[in-house]
């Protein structure tokens, strides 16, 4: 649901007065107005079975529910994590191949036995993606330049 978009300014103000051209057609203009919502209110929906009907549950929208998965492991003390999101989102917006660059970057530098690196699903900042976690540090619409950036100022490269 919801409303249509539009950036034309144009569009907006026409929709505005056909809903409001529609609105003042109509017999009632709101829900309290309506005599038949009050009936169904008063004689149908009191109490419990009115709050089960109307409140919204909520629920984890997650593909993939249960742990991140160890991409590479490392064999050393592990002193470089990495964590990028695999999450629809992120993935769309490139998250396997900024996966493969930073792949290709560890191991250029020699510090792959010292890489750990976990695929995640989804940390809920679906709209900022690609998202990378290096050693506990979030970079939201993360690049190569920028992970590898943060890599050099933590000095593990």
């Amino acid at each position: 649901g919801g409303q249509p978009v539009s950036e034309e300014r144009a569009a907006v103000e026409s929709r505005t007065k056909e809903l409001y051209d529609n609105d003042k057609m109509l017999q009632f203009h709101s829900a309290e107005e309506n005599p038949y919502i009050r009936e169904l209110y008063d004689e149908d929906l009191a109490g419990h079975r009115a709050h089960e009907l109307l409140h919204t549950t909520y629920q984890n929208r997650k593909r993939i529910q249960g742990e991140d998965i160890v991409l590479s492991k490392g064999g050393g003390d592990k002193k470089l994590s990495l964590t990028i999101c695999f999450g629809t989102s992120c993935f769309l917006r490139g998250a396997q191949d900024l996966y493969q660059k930073l792949m290709d970057h560890v191991k250029e530098q020699g510090i792959l036995e010292d890489t750990e690196f976990i695929a995640s699903f989804c940390g809920e900042r679906c709209e900022k993606g690609p998202v990378l976690t290096i050693n506990g540090k979030t970079i939201e619409g993360c690049t190569l330049e920028k992970a590898v950036a943060e890599i050099e100022r933590q000095n593990l490269s």
